[in-house]
């Protein structure tokens, strides 16, 4: 019998819960969204390289293309077989990098974890803590509702980031095979 796995989604984390807690518990969950931040910042790279990686391929083929082209309009007798074929393999190319750069490389938002101090000790935070009893309990608690915000808008970036990759190759596919059948099409027409 398979067992069902159930997990709780994320919501914004409510730092009134610390006072019920005890410091034991509000240390691991530092801990755990810490981890869990690290783990989000290492995925995100890898995302990134996959894209960059990508990205490079992409712009040593539309090196390759436009030297073919200009290699065959410059040429006595252009083929316009060549020309058609590689004018469309060029504007794939060249949309699937725009939509790299501009849908998963350019203007990024990744939230490391860790924070420098004075953020935590601003008036927003401080001025709460008049008449608070356990002031560490309260200021551990505001670094639980940053790590959870911080999880939550990487996890957006991430699939966003995902996303754009995966149209990337399949916009890739399919020009691939779109430019066979082309290609296929132009020589039945003895083009």
């Amino acid at each position: 019998m398979k067992t069902q796995v159930t997990f709780l989604e994320d919501r914004p984390f409510d730092n009134r819960i610390v006072e019920d807690l005890d410091m034991e518990s509000i240390d691991s969950g530092l801990e755990h969204g810490n981890m869990y931040l690290q783990y989000q910042f290492a995925n995100l790279s890898y995302i990134q390289d996959n894209c960059r990686m990508l990205l490079g391929w992409l712009i040593a083929a539309m090196m390759a293309l436009t030297g073919a082209l200009i290699a065959t309009a410059a040429s006595d007798t252009p083929d316009t077989l060549v020309l058609i074929t590689t004018g469309y393999e060029l504007l794939f190319a060249f949309t699937i990098t725009f939509i790299l750069i501009c849908g998963a490389m350019f203007k990024r938002t990744v939230h490391l974890p860790g924070d420098t101090p004075s953020h935590f000790f601003q008036d927003e935070i401080m001025k709460p803590l008049e008449g608070f009893q356990n002031k560490g309990k309260y200021i551990k608690g505001w670094h639980l509702y940053e790590i959870q915000v911080r999880i939550m808008l990487n996890k957006e970036e991430q699939e966003h980031s995902v996303k754009i990759y995966r149209l990337a190759l399949a916009l890739i596919l399919i020009a691939v095979l779109s430019g066979a059948a082309l290609l296929i099409a132009l020589l039945l027409l003895g083009l």
